[in-house]
């Protein structure tokens, strides 16, 4: 394909077969002329077209090769839906490529050559230019840490908050919200005002349900409500409204429950004894974050394990009887919603996604979802997908899934189970032990877990069990960082210690332990509570 340019013509579509042609003209003399298509001079546009045609048809190209001829395009007077239509592909697509025109010219560098993984650019698309310069500045310097991934948006935003997460009117909410063409996600810029304008209109609904009678409880923002903690009770009876605040900003109101505890203390007898001062509540073993960390890291390997094949495929059957025994005895999962589970840190979020387990599960969600026939967004979950799912889409998987056998559907069971499973819960250590999990598999204790453990009478407990007792006397006085240095020495073998393998905290253990008396992780009490109802 050939267009008029100046005394002669230029090639538009046809470059490489010009050249081949020349070659063999050059070798034999008997080629002397060529079929040419010839083109109006005077439209740009279809010439780049006619070039990118040939090109994609060759070799698909990648998104900055897409994005440098989609602008070429645009720049030439063709919209978004126009390139679309001409090139097969959906107008999404075109869209997310020209969003990386909102890049600043460093960050488009260090992209194509391969520095910033795509997740990271897709984020940085969001960001404001000043915010670009900062990030670059710090993915430049060797000693800086420049968020990625989950931190980034964290970063950014100060947290990952969608629109429908809004309790208020989002008409009157004064914020700018941002679009993210790659994940179909928009997000609150700032992440303050949301909370102001979220915090007031949870006091508010809280207020109304105080003025109808109820007891309500708000939850510190994070902090997680453990429903197997509580049963069901009318107003009457004491029972309460917990209003669960979500990291993300979603708000959950369990309304009518009453703690076990508190159902015995009020089903005892009246007694004409003054009642007992309350002790005073003690310390738990675990900070909540640190709680948060194990808890995480734990669901990350009992997923992988629960959706690993193999073993007379052990995973896929327990799910499927974890799924019917929910089902029979619904839990707050039941409608196969993700476990709302949350990083309390930037670091834990990046501490988790490194996990070797995490990785695995993603894999085998990713394929269980081709299977089913649903399209996931990039770090989506098959039981979070966002939208209205009518009948028309529960008969279009349905349909995927009656050509699929029953290990197949197996699969994709565990996979539902491995997501919706409450982290952190009796149930999910009750898997951990059906399904031997062994954390050395998967996890390698990093420097957001050392950050975590600051308690001195835990540290010295593990500095016995890495370094002697001996070593532990010794270091009884020592500082929280000099005990933290040994264990580490020991685990690596590094200054002159001997290496120790296979070492993990009580907390990472299966079955989970404790380090001291005094109240335990979550999931250990609900696993001593439920441990001799199911057998092992």
């Amino acid at each position: 394909m050939v267009r008029p340019n100046c005394k002669g013509y230029e090639v538009v579509a046809g470059q490489r077969r010009l050249l081949a042609s020349q070659r063999i003209a050059e070798g034999t003399g008997n080629l002397t002329t060529l079929p040419c298509i010839l083109m109006d001079d005077s439209d740009d546009a279809a010439a780049i077209e006619a070039s990118l045609a040939e090109n994609i048809a060759r070799l698909p190209m990648d998104q900055w090769d897409q994005y440098d001829a989609f602008s070429r395009l645009v720049k030439e007077g063709r919209t978004p839906a126009e390139v679309a239509s001409d090139f097969g592909i959906t107008e999404r697509l075109v869209s997310q490529r020209l969003a990386l025109s909102k890049l600043i010219g460093p960050i488009k560098t260090a992209a194509r050559k391969g520095e910033i993984e795509a997740e990271t650019i897709r984020s940085l698309t969001l960001a404001s230019t000043a915010k670009q310069k900062e990030w670059i500045a710090l993915h430049k310097e060797p000693e800086q840490h420049a968020p990625r991934g989950y931190a980034l948006k964290q970063w950014l935003f100060g947290g990952t908050i969608r629109p429908d997460a809004a309790l208020f009117d989002l008409e009157s909410y004064p914020g700018e919200i941002v679009s993210d063409l790659f994940g179909e996600d928009r997000y609150f810029a700032d992440a303050g005002m949301f909370w102001d304008h979220q915090l007031a209109a949870i006091e508010a609904e809280a207020h109304t349900l105080r003025g109808d009678g109820w007891t309500v409880e708000v939850l510190e923002i994070g902090q997680y409500w453990p429903s197997w903690d509580f049963q069901k009770a009318p107003k009457a009876k004491g029972g309460k409204v917990f209003i669960e605040i979500d990291r993300d900003g979603t708000v959950e109101m369990h309304k009518g429950y009453l703690s076990y505890a508190e159902a015995r203390r009020t089903a005892r007898p009246a007694s004409d004894e003054p009642e007992a001062e309350a002790p005073k509540a003690e310390r738990a073993e675990l900070t909540k974050p640190l709680e948060n960390y194990i808890g995480l890291h734990r669901h990350a390997a009992i997923g992988a394990a629960l959706t690993r094949c193999g073993n007379q495929d052990a995973g896929p059957r327990l799910a499927l009887r974890f799924a019917v025994a929910a089902m029979l005895a619904p839990t707050v999962n039941l409608s196969a919603k993700a476990d709302k589970t949350t990083p309390a840190k930037p670091e834990i979020a990046e501490s988790v996604a490194a996990n070797p387990a995490a990785k695995a599960l993603a894999e085998t969600r990713n394929a269980a979802a081709a299977l089913a026939g649903i399209e996931l967004d990039d770090g989506e979950k098959l039981t979070d997908r966002r939208g209205y799912f009518g009948e028309d889409e529960t008969a279009r998987v349905f349909a995927a899934l009656l050509p699929l056998d029953d290990t197949q559907v197996l699969n994709i069971l565990a996979v539902i189970v491995a997501e919706t499973l409450p982290a952190g819960s009796g149930l999910a250590e009750a898997l951990a032990a059906l399904l031997k999990v062994d954390m050395a598999e998967c996890w390698q204790p990093d420097d957001a877990f050392w950050s975590l453990v600051k308690d001195k009478r835990i540290l010295g407990t593990m500095l016995a069990e890495t370094a002697g007792k001996q070593v532990a006397d010794a270091n009884r006085t020592a500082t929280g960082k000099v005990m933290t240095g040994i264990i580490r020495d020991c685990l690596g073998g590094t200054n002159g210690r001997v290496q120790v393998t296979g070492w993990l905290p009580r907390w990472l253990r299966t079955p989970m332990q404790s380090y001291t008396d005094r109240p335990a992780p979550s999931g250990l009490t609900g696993w001593q509570r439920i441990r001799d109802i199911i057998p092992l």
